[in-house]
């Protein structure tokens, strides 16, 4: 009887909605999250420049209960973009991924964001200046139509590093970028961090509007070997006693 020690049980702990969202602002009031979760929409304010978007209102050890985040996990932070509307991107563009808190800006400390700039002002893909980790530019330039067409972007980690993988930004797709990590950054990070999405429009009199079809963090937990192995002797013990019967 072969005993499998990598099992592992994958929970969906943020499904963005109206009643679990924040609204991140630099200026004016957006109109904020709408609709159900799978179909929501996310409205910016009309005001100049302006750069808007929500993270989850709760932190990824608040949603998660109990201990909290541990080396055993993996977190899976996912945004499926259908199209934005509205108008262009300016320099700042979409950044995306986790952060420390949930009304900075360009995502405050302890964050670990992906921006895609606006094709306006610039034309590259970096992790954000304000990354615990900042990995700079990745080397791939993408087009503001490509971006207001609709994309996929997920951010993986776990204690060992992370991965950003975008989908629908440029002919080179899905495009990755890879880290590592040395220490406790994990845990330290992401288990206070929350989701996070801003988009900065082009000075145009309307507002821009994000439609998404998924914007949510699962985690997966690779149970404790010794914990696996119990179970596993435990099953290997019931079958010897119906043999010797």
């Amino acid at each position: 009887m072969a005993i499998t020690l990598s099992a592992t049980h994958a929970t969906v702990i943020f499904d963005a909605s109206t009643g679990n969202t924040s609204s991140i602002t630099n200026n004016g009031t957006p109109t904020g999250v709408a609709g159900t979760p799978g179909s929501l929409t996310y409205t910016g304010a009309t005001d100049g420049f302006n750069n808007a978007g929500f993270a989850s209102t709760d932190n990824i050890n608040t949603l998660i209960g109990g201990a909290g985040l541990t080396d055993a996990d993996t977190v899976t932070i996912t945004l499926n973009v259908s199209s934005i509307t509205g108008g262009a991107l300016r320099s700042q563009g979409v950044l995306f991924g986790m952060s420390g808190d949930t009304s900075t800006i360009l995502g405050g400390a302890n964050s670990m964001l992906i921006q895609m700039e606006g094709g306006n002002i610039g034309s590259d893909i970096l992790i954000g200046a304000n990354s615990f980790q900042d990995a700079g530019d990745t080397g791939l330039q993408n087009f503001n139509s490509a971006i207001l067409n609709g994309f996929t972007a997920t951010l993986t980690a776990d204690k060992d590093g992370y991965e950003f993988s975008l989908t629908g930004v440029h002919t080179t797709s899905p495009h990755i970028v890879t880290g590592t990590f040395s220490g406790t950054e994990f845990v330290d990070n992401f288990g206070t961090g929350h989701f996070y999405y801003t988009a900065q429009k082009f000075n145009q009199a309307t507002a821009l509007t994000t439609n998404i079809t998924e914007a949510s963090i699962d985690v997966t937990t690779v149970p404790e070997p010794s914990g696996v192995t119990i179970l596993g002797l435990c099953g290997v013990g019931l079958l010897l006693r119906r043999r010797n019967r």
